[in-house]
C-alpha cells in the first residue's frame, strides 16, 4: 500500500525470492549470512517448511509428494522484519505494526545485499510479493458498502456471510506475471465486529537479473496497491485513518 494509513489493515506481508540454481548449494552460506545480519537479527532458529507437489512415480502415475525444506529464521527484538533463509531461497516477512512500503522495501534490499555477499547468486528465478490484510467493519451493516467485489448470493444472505471465500487470478499473456486475489471471512468474525481477509499475491515467474530486481519489486508492489484500492470502497479506506 503506497498510502500511509494511521491504522493499516495489514496482518502480514512477505517477499520471497527463489534464486536460480547454477551451482550446488554451499552449506556455509547460512553461517556467512548470519555474520552479516546478527547485529539486528541475532536470534536464529531452524524451521521446517512443508510443501506438497504432484510428481510422476516409477509407473508414471501422478501422485502427491510431500517435501520438507529446512529453513533458518533470523529475528531480532528491534528489527521489524523476520528473515528466512533456505537453499537458494530468501524470504522477508513483516507483521504488525507495519511501518510502510519504504521501510519494508529497504529491508528487503538490505537482506538481498547480504545474501549476494554470502551466496553469490547469478539471478532470481521467481519473485513473490504477498500482502494479507484483515478489514474489520461495523456489525449490522452490509459488506457491499466496503467491498467492491460482490459475493454471489441473495441480498438477504450476502450482507454479512458467516463464512465465504472467493479467488480471482489474473494472468498476463505469457503467464509470466500473475496476481491472485483471495477474499474470505476471518476466523474471529462475529456479528458485532465483522472481519474479512484481503489476500493479494503477485508472482513473477521468469528469470530476473539482480541488477533489475529493484525495478521488478517496485512494479510488483504497485500492482498489489492497485488491486487493494480497486477491491475496497472509500468507506473501507476511511476505517484505516
Amino acid at each position: 500500500m503506497s498510502h500511509q494509513y494511521t491504522n493499516p489493515p495489514l496482518l502480514e506481508a512477505l517477499c520471497e525470492l527463489q534464486f536460480k540454481e547454477n551451482t550446488p548449494w554451499d552449506f556455509t552460506v547460512p553461517g556467512l549470512f548470519y555474520e552479516k545480519v546478527k547485529a539486528e537479527y541475532g536470534k536464529k532458529e531452524q524451521i521446517n517448511k512443508v510443501g506438497v507437489s504432484l510428481e510422476p512415480d516409477e509407473e508414471k502415475n501422478i501422485r502427491p509428494q510431500v517435501k520438507i525444506d529446512q529453513l533458518i529464521q533470523f529475528s531480532g527484538e528491534t528489527a521489524p522484519v523476520i528473515l528466512q533463509l533456505g537453499q537458494n531461497l530468501l524470504v522477508a516477512n513483516v507483521v504488525k505494526p507495519y511501518a510502510g512500503w519504504d521501510e519494508f522495501n529497504s529491508r528487503i534490499s538490505q537482506a538481498l545485499s547480504f545474501y549476494k555477499e554470502s551466496a553469490n547468486p547469478k539471478s532470481i528465478e521467481r519473485l513473490t510479493l504477498r500482502y494479507i490484510n484483515q478489514v474489520s467493519i461495523p456489525g449490522a451493516t452490509d459488506i457491499k458498502d466496503y467491498l467492491n467485489i460482490h459475493i454471489s448470493a441473495p441480498d438477504d444472505i450476502a450482507k454479512l456471510p458467516e463464512s465465504f471465500k472467493s479467488q480471482i487470478r489474473l494472468l498476463d499473456e505469457r503467464d509470466e506475471k500473475n496476481i491472485t486475489l483471495t477474499i474470505g471471512s476471518a476466523e474471529n468474525s462475529d456479528a458485532a465486529n465483522y472481519s474479512f481477509l484481503l489476500d493479494i499475491t503477485y508472482s513473477l515467474n521468469k528469470e530476473v537479473e539482480l541488477s533489475n530486481f529493484e525495478e521488478e519489486l517496485v512494479f510488483a508492489h504497485a500492482q498489489i496497491d492497485r488491486v487493494f484500492n480497486l477491491a475496497l470502497t472509500d468507506n473501507a479506506r476511511k476505517l484505516f485513518n
